[in-house]
């Protein structure tokens, strides 16, 4: 077999697998426990990792009592969490976040100084986003979550 991918490197496959599996567990294991929170408000990493990739999986294979623990469905509870775009602002993930969330859920995020913040801004602008969508992505919507920051 030769050396390819012996050893993966960790970004590869540590990073987003748990995130995937955090972002499932809150939005279909735990909204019990967060009507209970109103006020927490959870903010999800790399455009939620890979669960816009998996959420077909969801759907087909949902957790048990699924009902009992969503009422309102898998989609209501995604659309209530809020996701970031560090290192994730490229065409693909953004078009597969973009078709489970509106805009109003997504924050800018950056990885820097990994992924320098510049790069991401530079990235969003490239996709196509309104000059108003952007604005929510890059501040508005994170002073919904924040208010304490407008000045």
């Amino acid at each position: 077999m030769g050396t390819f991918l012996r050893r993966p490197p960790a970004l590869a496959v540590g990073y987003l697998c748990p995130n995937r599996n955090a972002n499932i567990n809150a939005c279909a294991e735990q909204p019990r426990g967060r009507a209970r929170f109103r006020e927490i408000r959870f903010i999800f990493c790399h455009c939620g990792g890979t669960l816009p990739m998996v959420y077909g999986r969801i759907l087909q294979n949902p957790p048990k009592n699924l009902a009992e623990r969503a009422p309102n469905g898998i989609d209501y509870e995604l659309r209530k969490l809020y996701y970031d775009v560090a290192a994730t602002a490229v065409r693909p993930a953004m078009a597969a976040l973009t078709s489970l969330v509106p805009t109003s859920q997504i924050l800018l995020g950056t990885d820097n100084p990994y992924v320098p913040a510049e790069n991401t801004v530079r990235a969003l602008r490239q996709l196509g986003f309104s000059a108003a969508e952007l604005r929510a992505i890059g501040r508005d919507n994170a002073l919904g979550l924040l208010p304490g920051l407008k000045r």
